[in-house]
């Protein structure tokens, strides 16, 4: 993405893109690519939660639209969901078709600063898939600074499950290692 938007505007999620070879992910799929259940996606499916410093809320429709202007917008919910319904519309341009339709999709948009909020909203939405410790510490403070220690030393820190290193830094490093194993290690010397 440009600029590093993609990383931004996910940078709080406690997990990257799981793929297809999880249960959620293939299920949402066969609802979207089935036209007579697509209509029910926004019922069987929790949407997308975003947080953000501020919004404006406009007063009327903006050309026909109800547009919220916000500011540093970080989905903490919805990477799945916004990931498979990026790569279905992705294959149907290959077939020629440029859109879903009958697809709708929840968004919540809280505005806060306040991580303790941020938290609780994190874990009361990631419900489809399972939330572990490892995800649940992933964006930690000790985390951020173990992950710049390693790459230091050319070793990429995988922090949270389905992360994949995209950014060019990342192609100079030349191992990895998940934090499962560090954690393990730093509690085994307490």
């Amino acid at each position: 993405s440009a600029n590093n938007t993609y990383e931004f505007l996910f940078s709080d999620n406690i997990r990257s893109f799981l793929g297809f070879k999880v249960r959620p992910n293939q299920r949402m799929k066969e609802t979207l690519t089935n036209l007579d259940s697509a209509i029910y996606f926004p019922l069987l499916n929790n949407g997308i939660t975003i947080i953000c410093e501020r919004m404006e809320i406009p007063s009327t429709l903006q050309s026909r639209k109800y547009i919220l202007p916000s500011y540093n917008p970080i989905i903490v919910n919805g990477l799945q969901t916004t990931r498979v319904i990026y790569e279905v519309l992705k294959e149907r341009k290959q077939q020629g078709i440029d859109r879903l339709q009958n697809v709708f999709v929840n968004v919540r948009l809280y505005e806060t600063s306040d991580t303790e909020i941020v938290e609780k909203i994190t874990d009361a939405t990631n419900t489809q898939t399972s939330i572990s410790y490892k995800d649940k510490v992933s964006n930690k403070d000790f985390n951020l600074y173990a992950k710049e220690v390693f790459a230091n030393k050319g070793i990429a820190y995988i922090t949270k499950r389905g992360e994949i290193f995209s950014n060019p830094l990342s192609r100079q490093l030349k191992s990895t290692i998940e934090s499962d194993t560090l954690l393990r290690f730093w509690y085994a010397t307490f």
